[in-house]
């Protein structure tokens, strides 16, 4: 196992073979950078590293709330069961699917509300 060489200026793992940040769809960019500090990017992008499909990445960003403490817990419910990371973004309690984040978070809703891309899974045009 290689060892991870440590960036001085944030502390963090150099990931030089990972996923960059730039590299995501356009629409998770745009939320990670209206929702989350400019010194927690860093952070969030690490912490988004362990979700492999968009889909979950958006259900962690929107469970989140703009917050690196409730994000961290999202990643860690995809990474037990990612079948509850998606129920807990997309789903209701009488199991109705309120948002599908198989779609991009709609363009007015990423840099000038809070995070709610709801969107309806059924019927919509």
């Amino acid at each position: 196992m290689s060892e991870l060489k440590r960036s001085p200026k944030a502390n963090m793992p150099d990931r030089s073979t990972s996923r960059r940040l730039e590299n995501y769809p356009a629409d998770i960019v745009d939320w990670i950078i209206a929702h989350f500090d400019a010194d927690t990017i860093p952070y969030v992008h690490l912490l988004l590293e362990d979700l492999k499909e968009d889909r979950l990445i958006r259900c962690a960003l929107f469970l989140s709330r703009g917050s690196t403490k409730e994000l961290e817990g999202a990643v860690s419910l995809g990474k037990t069961d990612y079948r509850d990371l998606i129920w807990s973004a997309e789903y209701d309690c009488k199991e109705d699917q309120l948002r599908d984040f198989n779609q991009p978070f709609p363009d007015e809703k990423r840099a000038t509300q809070s995070p709610d891309p709801t969107r309806s899974a059924r019927g919509s045009s």
